[in-house]
């Protein structure tokens, strides 16, 4: 497994021991699909048996938890340190995997989106062209345009 050359990881940002509302979560994936996608956020937990499903009443509180920062638009992965020791690589896999999936499903939408909205990307393209147009112009109008833009 080569995670450096995944093209997910080559625009997903990861950070550990992220406090998300009241939680801390082991790591935090944030990926930004091309776009007007919105961004994918991946909390990927590494449960280890002292501290999660030991009683029902920990067990309980880890789903509550997992409903909680889904609410927030944060997805949760649980890996056991059993399943990270036995295939750590396959702990990685299925996080990029899930990404991946994640990013080309909404890429998907958004090009279905542009479509129904414009009839080709070709359409959008040239719409978002008149739009920048549009908005350069009435900028200028109002004089809140620069009379030379720095190089």
């Amino acid at each position: 497994l080569d995670i450096a050359t995944s093209k997910m990881f080559t625009t997903a940002k990861v950070a550990a021991q992220v406090q998300i509302g009241d939680y801390r979560v082991d790591f935090l994936f944030y990926h930004t699909g091309p776009l007007t996608l919105p961004p994918i956020y991946l909390a990927v937990e590494c449960d280890g048996h002292d501290y999660h499903e030991r009683t029902k009443e920990q067990a309980a509180r880890d789903r509550k938890r997992d409903r909680d920062l889904l609410a927030m638009g944060v997805k949760v992965m649980r890996f056991t340190g059993a399943q990270i020791w036995a295939d750590a690589g396959g702990c990685a896999s299925a996080v990029m995997d899930y990404v991946e999936q994640q990013d080309h499903e909404a890429y998907t939408r958004e090009m279905e989106r542009i479509e129904r909205d414009h009839g080709s990307f070709e359409d959008y393209m040239s719409f978002l062209k008149r739009r920048l147009a549009e908005k350069a112009e009435a900028a200028k109008s109002a004089g809140s345009w620069p009379e030379e833009v720095p190089a």
